[in-house]
């Protein structure tokens, strides 16, 4: 019989050492190759009735992925339980999801089989046995998903398919020597002594192993797989009370172990229970470097996307075998649990959990495992969430580090320790803030003020404390920081840049935030009373009195409060100050990032407040150097109960339940930042209200920007200035009018698109009298072969060619004419190229490839561009609402909007690029195959597909087209039309859009703006001539800030960076 392949937890001394494999999926095996693999998989696709298709079922972090891929899983599973292949079946994948005809949802997912030597499989007998399968299942009551309707039926909609994916290895079949256990910190830095007292280095044979974290006097806890090769206590030692690895601090203490006892249920194959505790053999003494980390309730709840630490003296990098000679820390954010689970398709346990960034960079590796994965909580205490258990590689994008849940496991942990008499764990239950009848809110606060917690009738512990004095874990007594807004400490310089001070007669009355270069926001309540020509700014400075040779003193000119600003409440308290001159930014003064209008900032998460504001309530001495406190966002239900139901939309609360933290008198019109992404700030909130300074039960309130970024932008964009570079997350699709979308549902609501803006300029050009170019019969040539790099042209031989874009420019480079294949592309009339200022009417032929896409025959929403005889490109974020190809036709051939003179096609399928991102506009390419091929002409020609090495050069002149509005907020034009724009380089992009631009962006424009595209021209084509005369796409147009204003150029999907996946779904 055939075994299902094992997997070993290897271990080894010295810098070899192995991380211990996990199982995952590595890619399905032929099923020819069953009996020499031990696996194989089939592919399905299958129509369901009774739900209805969303987009949201592309984006996995979405409510309608997450319900529905895990039921999908288990009615695919539990269709086959009672068939022949019951035992065979071990495992189902959901690969993706795409729309019918009529709104239904189609499926795409992978079986996974072990054969069993007495149960052949076969293609037939598994289709067969999940068609009646799935038959059975449904035919009573159908598969109910709650809030989303009932599955009625469920079609197998073609043959199976048998994978034939295998991946690259020499080693035996049934390994897996993708997944490892991570151990060590990857994009860390180095940690300051007692900043982490409760780590430990376990050695064996003096060379450090494994981390580990400490608990009592007597007791560590760490990973179990650190232990399969070496269960001997007495070969390992453990060194504390040191950030050095020799442990040649003066503060080092080493310790030896009397046993080691890993959790029974411990599973070397899977992971799960990768938990164990050691106990010394003399107890530590507890110093101000070496303190224990406090143990969470069972209950204790650690939330998505609170960010948290991990420590320990890893690798630095993967397959890097150099262990740090210094404590490496790293601030990770947890995960969503299901998220996290299909990344590592569905291996994970209720004894696993996730932490770092989908973008990788920062992780835990190799010599890290056991370590601790920390949680600062409101009191200021540090509790243990997780243990480094394994992963796959190191900071790599999309697979996260995945840690020993603690709190699944604590019971046992208490269990294991209580056996013996002198342990005393530090745990601390969670605090649910009740009324006096009904509980308000769930959220966990955590306090650990004294041996128990301090009770009133509105704050109630859920259970006693299991601790004798829990105070004393998950502090930090000796890791000192510059210390003294109330509770906070000393700012470095440059470490809040956008921070300002407003100041009258000399005197420091508000705080305000930089957002661009000539652009402030503050509270509205600042001027009540303030005469605005007597307002002074002072930038780039932390200190009060403005002694710092980097600050900047620039008159206020304007101060526009909101209109709808409510002195008696404080709602809508926001107001935007214009200076008298651009600031220069430099590494003491940037501007904060603004966040889109649906960013949200979840519940838990920590942010930054600063000012300049009383240090504390009734003390109106105001601190020489700038404040910096970190405060958690509170949930919103629970911060209007507070304060009596007195909050609206455009407030926030953030702060801590117990006080001591909190912005003062002084304060007001400071920000409130949230760090996003690793170094990346958003502005959440400007310092509002509260009742008292930093009082339990009072935290402070905040002008919620998400609400009032609309206003913003259209006020600075509507007032006239010199230049200004506005660093906003505000994607604008360019399918709509609208300034700024302001919910996921209305983002694209009207797909109509960009289109060129700037002058319009006549032209004569004759229609009749001009004839295709066609490319002249290739020469071959001797190009120099050269190492293939991602910037160089590779031959169908593999072979590189050093020639700068060698495609289709009439020269054979490649030996078998690969370089000139497919090249009746890119050619236009020949008198079409007059020259173009501003934008003008595109004559007949000019533009062959352009394409206008009608929703429903009745209006032009999107442009497209042609590349070959049934296949367009376009913007994916013109099918967001309107995805069924049935809706769309497209008109071929003509200048004129109405289509006349023009050929009309309906549209087969449309494809969205699977990894597109409805928010961020990230991958925003859909490919369109036409019902019918179409036939080439004068009028109708495909623009040539660049190759992935092309290269686009920064200045280059390139064409715009499309029937977009010709000002922002106009009417269509109703002629085809055009205009010349520079290409824009990836720096200088970026610098008009510090945080959005993705490497699949690129800008094109003006910087004094002037011509653009505009709404109605998104999925049109940035066509770029090369010297050969073909016309190459270079990007589609996508979204911007506006049309045609002021550094904000267009923004364009790079085609070069999709190109693979076009092609590929070309040759379908």
């Amino acid at each position: 019989m055939l075994q299902s392949p094992s997997v070993e937890l290897l271990r080894k001394h010295g810098p070899d050492k192995a991380r211990a494999r996990h199982p995952e999926e590595t890619g399905a095996l032929l099923l020819e190759a069953c009996h020499s693999t031990g696996e194989a998989s089939f592919e399905h696709t299958v129509e369901l009735q009774g739900i209805t298709f969303n987009s949201s079922l592309q984006m996995e972090n979405s409510d309608y992925y997450r319900v529905l891929t895990p039921a999908l899983e288990r009615l695919f599973l539990s269709s086959l339980q009672d068939s022949q292949l019951n035992w065979s079946c071990t495992g189902c994948t959901i690969l993706g999801y795409s729309r019918n005809g009529n709104s239904g949802v189609i499926v795409h997912f992978r079986l996974l089989f072990t054969p069993q030597d007495s149960q052949p499989l076969s293609s037939t007998l598994e289709e067969e046995a999940l068609r009646h399968g799935l038959a059975a299942a449904l035919h009573k009551q159908g598969f109910s998903l709650p809030a989303y309707g009932t599955i009625s039926s469920a079609s197998l909609t073609g043959p199976n398919k048998i994978s034939s994916h295998r991946p690259g290895l020499k080693s035996d079949c049934g390994s897996r020597p993708a997944m490892q256990t991570a151990s060590r910190i990857v994009g860390g830095s180095e940690a300051s002594r007692g900043e982490f007292p409760w780590q430990v280095s376990l050695r064996e044979n003096n060379e450090h192993f494994c981390g580990a974290a400490i608990l009592t006097e007597k007791w560590l806890v760490s990973a179990a797989h650190c232990f399969t090769e070496f269960q001997d206590p007495a070969m390992w030692a453990a060194y504390t009370g040191t950030t050095s690895l020799r442990g040649s601090d003066s503060s080092a203490v080493k310790m030896d172990i009397s046993q080691i006892i890993p959790h029974p249920s411990y599973n070397a194959e899977t992971a799960d229970y990768d938990v164990a505790v050691l106990e010394l053999k003399r107890p530590v003494t507890f110093t101000k470097y070496i303190q224990p980390v406090c143990l969470p309730d069972a209950g204790h709840h650690f939330p998505t996307s609170k960010k948290c630490l991990i420590s320990g003296w890893g690798y630095l990098k993967e397959d890097f075998l150099v262990k740090p000679e210094f404590l490496q820390k790293a601030t990770v954010e947890l995960l969503d649990q299901n998220l996290c689970s299909s990344l590592y398709s569905h291996v994970l346990t209720d004894r696993m959990m996730c932490a770092g960034y989908l973008e990788g960079k920062v992780d835990s590796c190799q010599g890290d495992s056991g370590g601790p994965l920390v949680c600062q909580e409101p009191s200021g205490r540090f509790f243990l969430a997780g243990i480094v258990s394994w992963g796959i590689g190191c900071a790599e994008a999309r697979r996260p580090g995945v840690y020993t849940r603690v709190t699944k496991l604590r019971d046992w942990i208490l269990e294991a320790i209580s056996a013996f008499p002198t342990s005393i764990v530090r745990t601390v239950p969670p605090v649910h803030f009740r009324t006096n009848s009904n509980m308000v809110s769930t959220e966990e606060v955590n306090t650990t003020t004294g041996a128990t917690p301090t009770t009133s009738p509105a704050l109630t512990a859920s259970r006693p404390v299991t601790a004798a004095r829990p105070q004393e874990c998950g502090g930090r007594p000796g890791f000192s920081k510059p210390s003294k807004i109330v509770g906070g400490t000393d700012a470095s310089r440059g470490e809040i840049p956008w921070q300002v001070s407003l100041k009258e007669d000399s005197r420091h009355f508000c705080g305000a935030t930089i957002i661009g270069d000539r652009w402030l926001l503050s509270a509205a309540h600042c001027f009540n009373e303030t005469m605005t020509e007597e307002i002074e700014a002072y930038v780039g400075t932390t200190s009060l009195n403005g002694t710092d040779e980097n600050a900047v003193k620039v008159n206020v000119t304007r101060v526009i409060p909101h209109p709808l600003f409510n002195p008696m409440i404080l709602d809508f308290d926001v107001a935007v100050l214009e200076l008298a001159r651009p600031l220069v930014f430099n590494k003491y003064i940037q501007p904060v990032c603004l966040p889109l209008a649906v960013q949200k900032f979840p519940v838990g998460k920590k942010c930054l407040i600063s000012g300049w504001g009383d240090l504390q309530e009734g003390n109106d001495t105001k601190p020489e150097i700038l404040q910096k406190a970190s405060v958690g966002i509170i949930e919103q239900n629970t911060c209007n109960f507070l304060y009596n139901f007195s909050l609206t939309e455009q407030m926030i609360c953030a702060g801590f339940m117990e006080g001591m933290v909190d912005s003062c008198q002084g304060d007001s019109g400071g920000p409130l930042a949230c760090e996003v992404t690793p170094g990346v700030f958003y502005l959440a909130g400007i310092v509002s209200w509260g009742f008292g300074c930093a009082q339990a039960m009072r935290p402070g309130v905040y002008s919620r920007i998400t609400k009032l970024t609309d206003w913003i932008l259209d006020t600075i964009s509507q007032l006239p200035s010199g230049s200004t570079s506005i660093p906003s997350s505000s994607v604008i699709p360019r399918t709509s009018t609208t300034a700024i979308f302001t919910q996921p549902s209305t983002m694209a609501a009207s797909p109509a698109s960009r289109t060129i803006l700037g002058t319009k300029m006549s032209t004569n050009m004759s229609e009749t009298s001009t004839a295709l170019r066609m490319t002249k019969t290739a020469k071959p040539t001797q190009t120099p072969v050269v190492p293939c790099t991602s910037l160089t042209f590779k031959c169908s031989s593999k072979v590189c060619i050093g020639k700068e874009n060698p495609e289709c420019d009439g020269v054979v480079d490649c030996s078998n004419g690969f370089d000139e294949r497919n090249c009746d592309c890119g050619i236009t009339t020949s008198l079409a190229f007059s020259k173009i200022v501003g934008g003008s009417s595109a004559a007949r032929g000019e533009w062959p490839w352009q394409v206008s896409l009608w929703l429903q025959r009745k209006e032009h929403k999107c442009g497209a561009v042609l590349i070959a005889d049934r296949w367009l490109l376009s913007a994916a974020h013109c099918f967001d609402i309107y995805s069924d190809p049935k809706m769309w036709v497209a008109f071929l051939g003509t200048p004129f909007l109405s289509g006349i003179d023009g050929k009309m096609e309906k549209i087969f399928r449309i494809y969205k690029h699977p990894f597109y991102n409805v928010y961020s506009l990230d991958y925003d390419v859909a490919l369109l195959e036409l019902s019918t091929p179409v036939t080439f002409s004068r009028t109708i020609r495909p623009i040539c597909l660049p190759d992935n090495s092309h290269i686009f050069h920064e200045g280059a002149r390139c064409f715009i087209t499309g029937w977009g509005s010709t000002k922002e907020g106009g009417l269509m034009s109703k002629h085809l039309q055009k205009a010349a724009v520079n290409m824009i380089g990836d720096q200088a992009c970026k610098k008009f859009y510090p945080v959005q631009i993705s490497s699949r962006m690129l800008c094109a424009g003006f910087p004094q703006g002037t011509i653009d595209s505009c709404s109605g021209d998104a999925g049109g084509p940035l066509a770029c001539k090369e010297p050969s005369g073909k016309w190459f796409l270079a990007g589609i147009t996508s979204w911007g800030y506006g049309c045609a204003r002021p550094y904000f150029p267009g923004v364009y999907t790079k085609v070069t960076a999709v190109q693979g996946w076009i092609v590929q779904n070309l040759k379908l």
